[in-house]
């Protein structure tokens, strides 16, 4: 659910963990990359199941030497900003998304049009 918190128009994404007794059998990851601008960090949070949880915990203990300290103050100040901070970055995104939608369907007309 690396987009989770990035959406529009009305459009939430759904969680499989919103399905009735997906805990029993599911995980879902969640990045802070997209929420918070934070590509490149490698922070997350698994959430589900506890036992595929804890799984992937004795996994990553093997193969993880773990967290630059600074990252996870960052995700820290992420994790506390405002709803409102998250509908603004939402609003540019959706000028972006119309902006492109715009460009391409304009595109679209200028090659389907048989007059010139």
């Amino acid at each position: 659910m690396a987009y989770a918190e990035v959406y529009f128009d009305d459009f939430r994404p759904v969680s499989i963990l919103q399905i009735p007794g997906a805990y029993d059998v599911a995980v879902e990851l969640h990045s802070l990359s997209k929420t918070y601008n934070m590509a490149g960090f490698r922070i997350g949070m698994l959430v589900g199941n506890a036992e595929l949880i804890d799984a992937v915990g004795r996994l990553k203990s093997n193969i993880d030497s773990g967290m630059f300290r600074p990252i996870q103050y960052a995700a820290y100040e992420a994790l506390q900003l405002p709803s409102s901070w998250l509908e603004q970055r939402n609003a540019i995104y959706k000028r972006r998304r119309n902006l492109l939608v715009e460009g391409c369907n304009a595109l679209g007309d200028a090659y389907t049009d048989t007059t010139g």
